[in-house]
Order: structure tokens, then C-alpha cells, then sequence
């Protein structure tokens, strides 16, 4: 089984797919990690990766690493943005949905988890120079809106209102509320049983 997870930033994409890839026993695929990889810089993501991204142009050589994973793996979860365009090969196609407060929550929280208090208007700047980056890449590179061409995807699942404040505590609770919907779907559309 193939299942590729797509959704902007600080959607929960990489939290849910990580988990559901040890859940379901599936080997797990990044095109972050690849990002990083290519660019020389450690993730998460920042602006200095996007920055090397736009310079060196390498995007096109990541659509080239993940699709070659995909079409090689025999199984697997693939946390990649574009790949559900990118290939017509058999999988289910997850999309994330998040509004932009609740990733601009979720952000947040990200920082905390890494010890530091950001600002919050900080954060919501960073979440929206993100967006219109990944927008513009994707309508130049690939024809398509990432914020709205979603009939590529089986399954669209919102968790804007899981983590309805930005802390720890709330971002634990709505990561724990919102995996066991986003599981049942994929299975359920999969034809499996709950592991």
C-alpha cells in the first residue's frame, strides 16, 4: 500500500504520516528530508531553505528523488507536497486541510517544543512568506494551487479546530483528538481493519 500525505505549512502533514506510517508498519518518505539533503540545511524548515531552494533551483531534482521513491517502494507513506500530482501511479491521496490561525498555532507550538518563545506576529509572518513562497513554486513549476486543486486527493480532512490555542498541552491533546480520525478515514478508504 502507497498513501501519499500532502497539506501546507504546519498542517500536521509530517506528525500524522510519521505516525501513521509505524502504525500501519510502512517505511516512512520525506521530501523535506530530501529538501535538506539537497540543500545542505538541517530542518525543520526555515527561510534560509527556501532561500537555497530558490537560488539553486534543486526543486526539480526533489520532485525527481521522491517520484523515484514512489515508483520504486514497494509500500510506503510519503509526506511530499507535490507528489500527488506528480505521479498517476495507484495510491490513496491524503490532503491536510488547516486554516491559516490554526497553522499559525501549530507553528508556534513547534517553537515552543524547540525551547524558545517566539513572537507570536513572528510566527504568523513566517507561515505566510511560507504560503506565497510554496504557491508561487508550485503554479510556476507545476500548473497547480496548492490551496485549492484538491481533486487529486481520495481523502481531504480538516484539523483546523483540533489545537484551538497555541500550547503544549493543547497541541498534544488535539494531535491525539485528530490521529485516530485521520486513521479510520485511510483505512476505512483503504479496506483495512483498525490495526
Amino acid at each position: 500500500m502507497k498513501i501519499t500525505v500532502s497539506g501546507l505549512t504546519a498542517a500536521g502533514k509530517t506528525t500524522h504520516a510519521r505516525r501513521l506510517a509505524d502504525e500501519l508498519g510502512l517505511p516512512y518518505f520525506s521530501a523535506s528530508q530530501i529538501v535538506s539533503r539537497l540543500s545542505g540545511q538541517p530542518g525543520p524548515w526555515s527561510p534560509r531553505i527556501d532561500t537555497v531552494r530558490a537560488e539553486r533551483d534543486i526543486d526539480a531534482e526533489v520532485d525527481r528523488h521522491i517520484t523515484h521513491l514512489f515508483e520504486t517502494a514497494p509500500a510506503g507513506v510519503f509526506d511530499a507536497w507535490a507528489l500527488p500530482w506528480l505521479t498517476a501511479a495507484p495510491a490513496i491521496r491524503v490532503w491536510i486541510e488547516s486554516d491559516q490561525p490554526s497553522r499559525v498555532r501549530k507553528a508556534y507550538v513547534s517553537e515552543l517544543r524547540r525551547g524558545r518563545v517566539p513572537d507570536e506576529q513572528a510566527v504568523q509572518e513566517l507561515v505566510n512568506t511560507k504560503d506565497r513562497f510554496s504557491q508561487q513554486q508550485f503554479k510556476i513549476r507545476h500548473k497547480f494551487d496548492l490551496f485549492i486543486d484538491h481533486d487529486v486527493f481520495d481523502i481531504v480532512i480538516d484539523n483546523s479546530a483540533y489545537i484551538p490555542v497555541a500550547s503544549i498541552a493543547a497541541s498534544d491533546h488535539g494531535i491525539e483528538s485528530f490521529h485516530p480520525v485521520f486513521l479510520e478515514r485511510i483505512v476505512r478508504t483503504a479496506g483495512l481493519s483498525m490495526p
